[in-house]
């Protein structure tokens, strides 16, 4: 493979991942849920229901319900920040950041579905800090991905086997209807595939 193909197939395996990796940053358990102030308690379903959803366990949402999903516990600010370094056995090391808004990361969450199979992750939060008036919070959690990346060949696609370990620092904010939004997500990711 030459190194031309070789970045272009990186960075396609990095934004496929990583667009499944986001999946698991948290939201609220059910859109309609209201609630009066942040807890740790809440905050902490938030990120089991995101768990979840990202790992297929609640597979029964349509698209719909998704999108609404979505745009009702995203800001209308909301950014999401990935510092992403890879290995690609025969190769060196990879580092690349990606970047979304609300808009884009809606579209990497559609995008990565047919772009990942097999895709599991479980999550430990390893911090929530709540504000005194409740209505913001910051938690940072540690995550373990691993499932098969497609990977267009000529002729078809092989399966790829990865792995990775990302850490977040996520920002919640209680929105004036009372439901828990993500406002930012910064995220370190080490990612690493097998050989194909």
């Amino acid at each position: 493979m030459t190194s031309v193909a070789h970045h272009s197939l990186s960075c396609w395996l990095c934004g496929a991942f990583c667009a499944a990796i986001l999946l698991i940053l948290p939201f609220q358990g059910q859109a309609g849920d209201k609630v009066n102030s942040l807890t740790e308690s809440n905050i902490r379903a938030f990120i089991e229901e995101m768990t979840d959803l990202a790992t297929g366990a609640k597979s029964g949402k349509n698209v719909d319900d998704t999108s609404f999903f979505f745009m009702t516990h995203l800001h209308p600010n909301a950014f999401f920040k990935s510092a992403v370094k890879y290995k690609i056995p025969g190769y060196p090391d990879q580092e690349n950041v990606l970047r979304f808004d609300r808009a884009q990361y809606i579209e990497s969450l559609t995008d990565s579905g047919s772009a990942v199979s097999n895709f599991a992750a479980s999550v430990q939060i390893l911090s929530i800090k709540i504000s005194k008036d409740k209505k913001k919070a910051t938690v940072k959690t540690v995550s373990e991905e691993s499932g098969d990346v497609h990977v267009p060949q000529s002729g078809g696609t092989s399966d790829v086997p990865m792995q990775g370990r990302s850490v977040c620092d996520q920002i919640l904010m209680l929105s004036s209807e009372k439901i828990i939004q993500l406002y930012g997500a910064t995220c370190k990711t080490d990612m690493s595939f097998e050989d194909f």
